[in-house]
């Protein structure tokens, strides 16, 4: 099922296994071209022109959001995060060929036999099945927001690791907005390029860049996963 949604240098045995090389290293591993440029289109389209979105503000140790209120009244240094995340399909976009792949690639199903292929890349478990669970966050970046450093690690059942894909078809280099990343062995710096996943332990402390000039009228687009 999964050959449809990725580029198939994924199932590669010689890829996966510099994959796996790549992230035991660092606790990080970059794909590019990650799904099939077809699938990669839809969404891409889905998550740019037929989803809503709304404004989320958050503060350190604080569990999730807080109104823009009270987040306005703290000071900046206690500041995590402001940005958007998506809130629902747009009215006349129900029916959409983009809306319901986004639907079917963000299922509990495809995201767990997703995970355990990322499993066989992120763990020593030669298990069929490692992961059992998964959760997805669509988000969007654009003008003064911001997510400053943290953790992934989050509450309750063991995230195994996380995934972050980026969306956004006009992004380039020089509009910064990178993901950085501390890593085992040094920092690891993510361009947030079309079509790009970057896999990392949960436990890593992370952040997004500054945005540049030129990313001015864009937003940058991303599909967060977290896998337990």
């Amino acid at each position: 099922m999964l050959s449809r949604w990725l580029n198939a240098v994924l199932f590669d045995d010689a890829s996966l296994s510099q994959f796996r090389d790549r992230f035991r290293r660092s606790g990080v591993c970059v794909v590019d071209d990650f799904l099939s440029p077809e699938m990669a289109d839809r969404i891409s389209a889905f998550v740019a022109r037929e989803a809503e979105y709304e404004n989320r503000y958050g503060i350190l140790d604080t569990k999730g959001g807080i109104s823009r209120e009270e987040w306005e009244s703290k000071d900046d240094a206690s500041k995590l995060f402001s940005l958007s995340r998506f809130s629902k399909v747009g009215d006349r976009y129900a029916l959409s060929p983009n809306w319901l792949s986004y639907l079917r690639f963000t299922s509990a199903s495809t995201q767990l036999e997703l995970g355990n292929l990322w499993a066989r890349i992120c763990t020593d478990d030669t298990a069929d099945a490692v992961v059992t669970g998964s959760e997805c966050l669509l988000g969007a970046l654009s003008g003064n927001q911001f997510l400053r450093y943290h953790t992934d690690k989050g509450e309750g059942a063991e995230r195994l690791f996380c995934t972050v894909l980026y969306l956004s078809k006009n992004w380039q280099e020089r509009d910064g907005g990178h993901l950085h990343i501390d890593a085992e062995g040094g920092e690891v710096v993510v361009v947030p390029t079309f079509n790009r996943c970057v896999v990392f332990l949960p436990g890593l402390r992370h952040a997004v860049g500054e945005f540049a000039e030129s990313s001015t009228g864009k937003t940058r687009y991303s599909l967060t996963t977290w896998y337990t």
